[in-house]
C-alpha cells in the first residue's frame, strides 16, 4: 500500500538545538548542502509519497521562503500557537476534509 500524503511537523521552537535555534528554523538546518525539509521530502518520496505538508509556528518566514524554492505540491499551514502532535493533526484535518491515510515525519 503506498499512502501519497505527507504532514512534516514543523512548527517546533528548536529549543533543543540551543542559541542556533534561536536564529534558524531546526527543518532548515544544513546537511550535505540540503536542508533537513528537503532531506524529509526525498525520503518520503521514495515511500510514494506525493503531496506534502508541513506546519510552521516558530521562524515561520524561514520555512515559508524556503517552500516556495520547492518544486513539489506543497502546502503549509501555520500555528497562530502551538498546539502539539494532536492539534496539529486535528487542524490538518479540519483544513483538509477529504484527507485520508497520512504519513506523518518530525522535523
Amino acid at each position: 500500500m503506498t499512502i501519497k500524503d505527507s504532514f512534516i511537523l514543523c512548527a517546533g521552537r528548536g529549543t533543543r538545538m540551543g542559541p542556533i535555534g534561536e536564529v534558524i528554523a531546526k527543518p532548515l538546518w544544513p546537511v550535505f548542502e540540503k536542508t533537513l525539509l528537503e532531506l524529509q521530502m526525498a525520503y518520503l518520496k521514495k515511500m510514494g509519497c506525493t503531496n506534502f505538508r508541513v506546519n510552521t509556528h516558530h521562524l515561520s518566514s524561514q520555512i515559508d521562503k524556503q517552500c516556495e524554492g520547492l518544486k513539489e505540491n506543497l502546502s503549509v499551514h501555520f500555528e497562530n500557537s502551538l498546539l502539539g502532535s494532536g492539534g496539529c493533526f486535528h487542524n490538518l484535518k479540519k483544513s483538509e476534509k477529504a484527507l485520508g491515510k497520512v504519513v506523518s515525519l518530525n522535523s
